[in-house]
């Protein structure tokens, strides 16, 4: 896996070396170094042996720097049509070539996971892919910009002290999210935002976005021919752009990773003259988490080489040294562990690139304020149709009822219906009242654009997500694709009206993909409606030694955080459901916060 690297002098000139430190601050990048120095400017990556898409590129004005996977580079080179690329035939002086051509819209052409700097000798252009698989951190001060993957790198270039954010840290585990996006966990270094691109000359930096789908938003209007023809033609494309010759599929019993190997079996199959591997964590200790009946159902219609595990890392143990290996406290939405574990399999077995079902949600099951948008536009008939399916799936009146009242009740009556809420709501004794809930997030958006603020949500993120996620697979060697987030297609049915991708007759989830699937997966997947468990499975594997060891008597304290409460819970081991969660996460910062 690799990394990139940037220095943008205003002082002075940086030499290569600060370059090549940034590198050498992150060796599980890669032990290879590529650097170009273009003006003020210095570029440079890091890669291994199997990394072929990495490197630096200079092509008259601009000098480029890519890590990462360029997934339409034959279609950006047919599209630039440069003669120069004969000769160096790589994603780094595609991207050059390209910026020539078409300036500060090429972001936006690019498909695949990927860093990107482009320089042009006094200027430099930082971004990230549209869902910002791979991360781009950057510090800004007098003598100039330094940019790079990690925050460790950012560090060693401009030397400056490794000092956590508490503010950004506290916030964040009582938010769970940042108001300041750009924010990192250390002090003086930002994040380079999902979806935007950022500019940096001599004495200013500056951000806009290069892609906003939010204007493509129900503006098509398909037939249902015409929605199975490009649905099977984009998720065709989705899976070709991520499959290679190292390849398994992440397999569950749900109909999401099902869809990616009911099209990525046949075409691993016609490519390669071989079946195509599925790796998939099992529970049969636990038969409201096993999916293994499922799993096999589908390896058998689907002609899948099938591997099963069961999972044996403790899910409490290695927070200090996650910590340090990813710069920060894991997030709640990681289990860190069973990623790690679940790669290192994968890399035992050969395989270097990881398929999964990831990120379907956001298309096929987006659902939440669909009502108030709807009825906010005047589709009465469609939010009718929609709340009788529910009521027919066993909804209850007051539910249905709630969702009405959504789109017509003073947004000031909501706002202190939550606050009240929350105060007296407090499920976590060893909490401040009101400091942890996530009640009423929403209650700050007008209620016609909640839905459509909750369809853009995943380029609305952080990233600090896929940012330990993109960190855990440097270190295993093992790249997680997510074919579900391909651009093309996620465009696509973001484009499709409300009503045609939530509102039929069928009033179970993700119906639309269910009926788009039939006939490629056994009745028994597209017709499943149950969902595996994991409650239990997770609070039976509650480690209070582990807790204890981090929260009793830390030497950092959370304001809002009473650990005299905390301590009694733990020592009687008698944390709620909701409790536990919370308190690993305090323990994941704290283990963070143990390294000064």
């Amino acid at each position: 896996m690799e990394s990139l690297a940037v220095v943008l002098s205003r002082s002075q000139n940086e030499s290569t070396d600060t370059a090549l430190r940034m590198l050498a601050a992150s060796p599980h990048r890669g032990l290879k170094r590529a650097t170009a120095a273009h003006g003020r400017c210095t570029l440079g990556v890091s890669y291994g042996e199997n990394d072929g898409h990495a490197g630096v590129a200079v092509d008259g004005e601009y000098a480029v720097a890519f890590s990462g996977k360029l997934d339409n580079f034959r279609e950006l080179v047919a599209a630039v049509e440069s003669p120069r690329l004969a000769a160096q035939p790589t994603a780094a002086a595609a991207i050059a070539a390209a910026w020539r051509l078409l300036g500060e819209t090429t972001p936006n052409r690019l498909r695949g996971c990927f860093a990107v700097a482009v320089t042009d000798g006094t200027r430099v252009w930082l971004f990230r892919d549209h869902f910002g698989n791979s991360s781009l951190f950057y510090h800004d001060d007098a003598r100039g910009l330094y940019a790079a993957t990690e925050p460790r790198q950012v560090i060693a270039g401009a030397q400056i002290p490794r000092e956590p954010d508490l503010d950004v840290l506290r916030q964040f585990f009582f938010l769970r999210y940042l108001e300041d996006r750009s924010a990192s966990w250390f002090k003086r270094i930002s994040r380079v935002l999902i979806s935007e691109l950022l500019i940096a000359d001599g004495g200013t930096v500056s951000t806009r976005r290069y892609w906003d789908p939010g204007s493509l938003l129900e503006t098509l209007r398909p037939s249902g021919e015409q929605i199975a023809a490009d649905f099977a033609r984009l998720m065709t494309q989705a899976v070709e752009r991520t499959l290679d010759g190292s390849t398994v599929i992440s397999l569950s019993g749900g109909i999401d990773s099902a869809a990616v190997a009911a099209f990525a079996a046949p075409m691993h199959l016609a490519q390669r003259n071989a079946r195509i591997a599925a790796l998939s964590a099992v529970y049969p200790s636990w038969p409201s988490a096993d999916e293994s009946q499922y799993i096999r159902m589908i390896a058998d219609a689907l002609q899948i080489d099938l591997n099963t595990y069961q999972p044996v890392n403790n899910p409490y143990e290695g927070l200090g040294e996650w910590a340090d290996i990813l710069d920060g406290p894991v997030p709640r939405a990681v289990a860190i562990h069973e990623f790690a574990e679940y790669l290192r399999r994968a890399r035992a077995l050969g395989f270097r690139t990881v398929l999964n079902g990831e990120s379907a949600e956001s298309i096929n099951d987006s659902r939440a304020y669909l009502v108030p948008h709807l009825l906010h536009r005047g589709r009465f008939r469609a939010a009718l149709q929609y709340l009788r399916a529910r009521r027919a799936a066993g909804t209850s009146r007051r539910a249905l009822a709630g969702d009405v009242l959504s789109a017509v009740i003073p947004r000031a009556l909501e706002r202190g219906y939550w606050r009240l809420r929350s105060r007296k709501d407090r499920p976590i004794d060893w909490l401040d009242s009101g400091v942890a809930t996530s009640y009423g997030g929403d209650a700050w958006t007008p209620p016609g654009e909640r839905w459509r603020r909750n369809q853009l949500r995943p380029i609305e993120a952080s990233g600090i997500v896929y940012e330990a996620l993109e960190m855990c697979q440097a270190v295993c060697g093992v790249r997680v694709r997510e074919p579900w987030a391909d651009v093309d297609l996620w465009q696509y049915f973001l484009s499709l009206p409300a009503e045609t991708r939530f509102v039929s007759s069928d009033p179970r989830p993700k119906a639309l993909f269910r009926n788009l699937l039939r006939g490629r997966l056994p009745d028994a997947i597209i017709d499943r409606v149950d969902k595996p468990n994991f409650s239990g499975y997770y609070q039976a594997r509650i480690d209070y030694e582990v807790l204890r060891r981090w929260l009793n008597n830390p030497k950092h304290h959370v304001r809002g955080v009473r650990y005299d409460v905390l301590a009694d819970h733990l020592t009687r081991e008698d944390l709620s459901k909701s409790g536990w969660m919370w308190a690993r996460d305090l323990a994941a910062l704290h283990a963070f916060l143990s390294q000064w």
